[in-house]
């Protein structure tokens, strides 16, 4: 099992964030909670074709879209 190590800042609160995801994951958005205030974080991670991860985005999971 393959794993990606992510360190960013919550898009909420800019607390720190490390996060630990499976690049076997299918490639859809994961909901990960910020462990300082809680709230919503939209993790995307998206692979190439032979599923090596090229791309993390990390956003406001605040229920609108775009």
């Amino acid at each position: 099992m393959a794993i990606v190590e992510l360190h960013d800042r919550c898009p909420w609160c800019g607390g720190r964030i490390d996060l630990t995801l499976d690049e076997n994951a299918p490639e859809d958005d994961l909901l990960e909670e910020c462990p300082h205030c809680g709230r919503p974080i939209d993790v995307q991670l998206r692979l190439d074709e032979n599923g090596c991860p090229i791309d993390v985005e990390i956003r406001r999971d605040d229920g609108s879209s775009g």
